[in-house]
């Protein structure tokens, strides 16, 4: 991966905690700003179950990329990838399950 590229990301999900979120392919930038705005093929909406995604993004800074499942509120989980410097080998967060039983009773009404 180098800055300027774009990478695509194919794959399955399987959401079970809430009844819908943000499904994003984003980049914790380790140099810059880190924020930028959203593509339009960098997120999609997806509903309680499985489905299909492709998502991409186009490398603005170096940094780590994952895949992370959004609330209106929280980030319930995610998956970082990549390789050499573009690898984060240890997660700023574990999978917060704390987060993701909120966000279910949430769903419930609780």
């Amino acid at each position: 991966m180098a800055r300027g590229e774009t990478i695509e990301v194919r794959g399955t999900y399987d959401l079970e905690t809430c009844k819908e979120a943000t499904l994003a392919l984003s980049v914790t930038a380790t140099e810059g700003a880190g924020k930028g705005d959203w593509a339009h093929d960098q997120t999609m909406k997806v509903k309680r179950g499985k489905g299909e995604f492709i998502l991409r993004e186009t490398l603005a800074c170096r940094g780590w990329p994952h895949l992370s499942f959004y609330t209106t509120t929280n980030c319930v989980d995610g998956v970082y990838f990549g390789q050499d410097e573009w690898l984060l080998k240890k997660l700023p967060w574990p999978h917060n399950r704390k987060i993701a039983d909120e966000a279910a009773a949430q769903d419930r009404g609780l």
